[in-house]
């Protein structure tokens, strides 16, 4: 259904102004191949974990790394975990100390109440 709207239609139908970085991004969510994996709809990867890690020198840039695959490729933190060999729970602390996923899924209420 993403498929069927234009970037500028959906902000107005959010009422929402998206910055460049999120144009970016919805647009090459919208360009990704969907595949039917044992009747699951679910969206391609656009780079296998080898290729994503390929290029990891240091810890912090392996992190940052394990939290793109999460986010924006969709891998599963039990896929990443056995890919690096560490444990799951290594790999949600990794995760959540993301200032990406905490602007995702947890916000802070500042507004005085």
């Amino acid at each position: 259904m993403f498929r069927d709207y234009d970037i500028e239609s959906l902000s107005g139908f959010l009422g929402v102004e998206f910055s460049q970085e999120d144009l970016t991004f919805l647009q090459k969510e919208q360009n990704r191949k969907i595949e039917k994996k044992e009747d699951i709809i679910v969206l391609s990867k656009s780079k296998s974990l080898e290729e994503h890690f390929m290029e990891a020198e240091s810890r912090q840039e392996r992190n940052r790394i394990i939290c793109l695959a999460y986010l924006e490729d969709g891998y599963s933190q039990i896929e990443i975990a056995s890919f690096l060999g560490l444990s799951k729970s290594a790999i949600s602390m990794i995760i959540k100390s993301d200032k990406r996923v905490n602007k995702l899924f947890f916000y802070s209420d500042t507004s005085d109440s």
